[in-house]
């Protein structure tokens, strides 16, 4: 349904009329909300309410509302108490808010144990806030206390407050800092804080001690702080050093700190220096420092030396560098990193 502008309330609600026998071989269900411009709460919540009456045995859900500009914390609150009374056997759970700009961390309360009590068998969650601005640490506070408490099989979490510039170091900490059954379980992390101006090198570091000493089973993570302006090249050295350090079980890392304004060529190179130093057992590595300052022609081909000279220990098999809109970078680097790692690392991708 995602832009067809002209459906309404009335719309919604007689669409989902149409299920009001039972569906009990549907497993698989992803609804679509997005930029519909012509419906409200109202609509929103009769239509969920139908659909979750009549497909009880629903084991993945998506449910995506981009740029609801008229959805509200009732239409969020409304979905939890839904799943939760509905789908007794949900695995995955998947709410995309992105841009819905009315949702604040009231409607997260919703997310609580009275509510979540049919979802202690979910595998993965994933909840994204992007644009959500009235999103705080409150609002994540509120999440990892459920999670902590509820769901204790989550195999994966994805977590995406881009652009929700109240979300501080705090927040970082009330996500991470508890050590619970439900993190026991947890093999992948991804947390989107892209353009969270507040998050500071403090909030780096709380990071990765946190998920270094709590989820040390982790096996992929995706961290993203693209934008987040007051990062230093310390901040990502420490970061560096402390998941390298200790997550041993780690084969998947995903860091993204471009357009990171006081990012300097020192921390794409510190960076590296620890993964690579201490990270042997990985197999899949990208990062992304475009917009990095002070950089030097053949800073890349140092991190090759790197690779190179602890070649007899590291088991990567796929490497993704971006170096964009850097001035100083030449193009016969392109070349010698291709040349030097080609032989290497069976996949690479340099975008520069």
């Amino acid at each position: 349904m995602s832009k067809c502008e002209k459906i309404t309330d009335f719309g919604l609600y007689s669409f989902a009329h149409e299920f009001q026998n039972p569906q009990p071989y549907l497993q698989d269900l992803a609804i679509y909300f997005a930029n519909l411009k012509n419906i409200s709460d109202n609509g929103v919540t009769l239509f969920l309410e139908r659909f979750c009456q009549g497909c009880p045995n629903i084991k993945h859900l998506l449910l995506d509302f981009y740029k609801g500009t008229n959805v509200t914390d009732v239409t969020f609150m409304k979905a939890i108490v839904d799943i939760n009374q509905s789908f007794k056997q949900l695995e995955t759970l998947d709410i995309e808010l992105t841009d819905c700009y009315r949702i604040t961390d009231y409607g997260l309360k919703v997310f609580n144990a009275e509510n979540t009590t049919n979802l202690t068998q979910l595998q993965k969650l994933v909840f994204d806030f992007s644009g959500c601005v009235k999103i705080t640490d409150e609002g994540l506070k509120i999440l990892a206390e459920t999670i902590n408490t509820k769901l204790i099989n989550l195999e994966e979490l994805k977590l995406y407050v881009s652009g929700c510039t109240d979300v501080t170091d705090k927040g970082i900490s009330e996500l991470t800092s508890k050590r619970t059954l439900a993190y026991a379980n947890l093999k992948n992390l991804i947390l989107y804080f892209t353009r969270c101006h507040n998050i500071t090198d403090d909030g780096l570091r709380l990071l990765s001690e946190n998920i270094g000493f709590y989820f040390p089973q982790l096996k992929k993570i995706d961290l993203r702080f693209a934008s987040c302006k007051e990062l230093t090249d310390n901040g990502i050295a420490r970061f560096a050093q402390d998941i390298g350090s200790q997550l041993k079980k780690l084969t998947d890392l995903s860091a993204h700190f471009n357009w990171c304004e006081r990012l300097t060529t020192n921390a794409f190179k510190q960076f590296h220096w620890q993964i690579i130093e201490r990270m042997p057992q990985l197999k899949s590595l990208t990062n992304k420092f475009s917009g990095i300052k002070n950089y030097q022609p053949g800073d890349l081909n140092q991190v090759s030396d790197m690779i190179i000279n602890h070649k007899d220990s590291l088991n990567l098999e796929y490497l993704s560098i971006f170096l964009q809109e850097i001035p100083e970078f030449q193009d016969y680097e392109i070349d010698d990193f291709f040349d030097n790692l080609g032989d290497l690392i069976p996949e690479l991708f340099l975008d520069a």
